[in-house]
């Protein structure tokens, strides 16, 4: 035995080294539970929070994501696939509600923006419960919380007068998956043109463009009917020529909530992959990319073709 302890000792100076790093190449295990954030005229309005489990959190980027739904119908669970993932990456996520139609009727666009700035100014406000640094938060949304998301960013007005206004919610850099990003009243239905109240142009993103935005990243499908291509283009140009750094990632042939895990493994994939590629430029993930075994995981068969298209 004497003899074979210089050779085991030999063995674990070679293996440990390597099983301490597969250890840290893991993902993180997640947690959820949501918060009540803001009330107001008698509705709470809460948000998901999803957390990495980590021996010592401290100075974690986050990212906040506005579900879609035309400022109508929609849930704060919609990106819950995200979330997760993210979180197992070391991101800590949040998902907040806002205001919607069928919470409270007669909702209007701008009670949906100043919810989106509660929101951020809550999870800034308690960056250090959260263990988040307050100047790595990412904000996201689709659709309808494109605008949202991005609104934070881009329109000073609109901010609840109960909030500390001291405290900015502008996020370190916005990804807007299909964003409604131009209101243009003409092309609203009557439905649409209530929920704005002629504020079209006060609350189109576009139309506030101006110069030293923080990042933004657009995925979109060309064939979106909804919030059409030509939009993210019109904004995209407005961007650059004002030296902003923005990048808009185009998907052949796709429409609106093309990227949904029940409706495409393929460009639930994809997006989430041109996301990470965003986000690593603006903030240090703490665990390794695993994203097509996290699909897998979920009970989802992967797609042969994941090739990325011209974009």
């Amino acid at each position: 035995m004497k003899k074979l302890l210089p050779f085991i000792f030999f063995l674990l100076g070679i293996c440990c080294p390597f099983v301490l790093l597969a250890q840290a190449n893991q993902p993180y295990q997640t947690t959820e539970h949501d918060v009540i954030f803001k009330r107001i005229n008698g509705i709470h309005l809460k948000m998901l929070v999803y957390e990495p489990v980590m021996k010592e959190k401290k100075d974690l980027p986050a990212i906040v994501f506005f579900h879609g739904g035309g400022w109508n119908v929609g849930s704060y669970k919609l990106f819950q696939y995200h979330a997760r993932y993210l979180a197992s990456r070391g991101m800590v996520v949040f998902s907040p509600q806002y205001r919607i139609g069928t919470m409270v009727a007669g909702t209007t666009v701008d009670q949906c923006l100043m919810d989106g700035k509660s929101a951020m100014r809550y999870i800034k406000a308690n960056a250090e419960i959260y263990s988040i640094d307050p100047n790595k938060i990412i904000s996201a949304g689709a659709s309808a919380g494109g605008l949202l998301a991005g609104g934070i960013a881009i329109i000073d007005e609109f901010n609840e007068s109960t909030d500390d206004i001291s405290v900015s919610p502008i996020p370190h850099a916005v990804v807007l998956y299909y964003p409604a990003i131009l209101i243009d009243r003409e092309n609203l239905n009557e439905a649409y043109k209530q929920r704005f109240n002629g504020l079209e142009e006060n609350l189109s993103c576009y139309h506030h463009v101006k110069a030293s935005l923080p990042p933004f990243l657009i995925l979109s499908g060309d064939a979106d009917t909804q919030t059409t291509i030509d939009d993210m283009r019109l904004f995209n140009k407005k961007m650059q020529e004002l030296k902003n750094d923005c990048k808009l990632v185009e998907y052949p042939n796709q429409g609106h909530a093309f990227m949904t895990l029940d409706r495409s493994v393929k460009y639930f994939i994809a997006t989430i992959k041109d996301t990470e590629e965003f986000l690593t430029k603006h903030i240090k993930f703490k665990a390794p990319p695993w994203i097509e075994d996290y699909v897998i995981s979920l009970g989802y068969k992967i797609e042969a073709d994941l090739t990325k298209e011209a974009h």
